[in-house]
């Protein structure tokens, strides 16, 4: 009885096989999704910061917010940082990146 391989097992395995091909696909395929996402929460604690300077106070409500935000933005950056250095020692031991 063979054994039937779905696509993401297969995906996985191709991948696999070289870490700086699997190291490119999550990087350099999903960078302008990355920088999306830390432009987005950008501009959401700008919103945020004209809306309690605005009021000249923050709520309960509020602090949530901006502490929600903010780790996620803080989260996003970091998660960046450290792919593209990353990704950027890999190609240096990989030219073929």
């Amino acid at each position: 009885m063979a054994t039937e391989t779905t696509y993401d097992h297969r995906l996985f395995r191709y991948l696999s096989a070289d870490r700086a091909r699997m190291l490119e696909l999550v990087f350099a395929d999903f960078e302008k999704l990355q920088r999306l996402n830390i432009s987005h929460l950008q501009n959401g604690l700008a919103r945020i910061a004209g809306a309690v300077a605005g009021a000249m106070t923050a709520s309960d409500k509020d602090m949530k917010k901006i502490e929600t935000t903010l780790e996620k933005y803080s989260t996003a950056r970091h998660i960046h940082t450290f792919l593209k250095h990353l990704l950027l020692v890999v190609s240096n031991c990989h030219p073929k990146l």
